[in-house]
């Protein structure tokens, strides 16, 4: 059985909280929508794994670390075998190495302006996991 380390919580993240709510709140080009709850807010939390927000759960291995954008923008993959996604690297940069377990919660969020080249909603990230141990090829 793998053990999990948490190398972000969303909760402790005060700055992606506030950029979060300063746009939801006062940008009429960006932010989330502030239904059910404005995101990070106590009656946010109240709400997270509820039906109103419900929680997902993807667990798999690190299968790339990248950056995109201009370069600029780190993210990674998460093989879940039948499915491969893509996720901002958030909290410990050097935790996140091909081959590693890693267990990702989030729930999803309506964007207040449709943008074309993103999807309809944001996957916001409440935790990320890893593994203590990548998985070698003869496991």
């Amino acid at each position: 059985m793998t053990r999990f380390v948490t190398i972000y919580d969303f909760r402790r993240d005060k700055r992606q909280i506030e950029i979060l709510q300063e746009a939801s709140l006062h940008r009429d080009d960006c932010g989330l929508v502030t239904t059910p709850a404005l995101v990070g807010s106590p009656e946010w939390w109240e709400l997270v794994g509820t039906e109103a927000l419900p929680v997902h759960t993807i667990e798999g291995t690190i299968s790339r670390v990248y950056m995109s954008g201009h370069n600029d923008f780190p993210e990674f993959e998460i093989d879940a075998g039948e499915t491969k996604t893509q996720w901002m690297r958030q909290g410990e940069d050097t935790a996140y190495t091909v081959g590693r377990p890693i267990r990702l919660r989030y729930v999803e969020m309506k964007f207040k302006k449709r943008i074309k080249a993103l999807p309809p909603v944001s996957r916001c990230e409440l935790t990320i996991e890893v593994g203590t141990e990548t998985k070698s090829a003869n496991k």
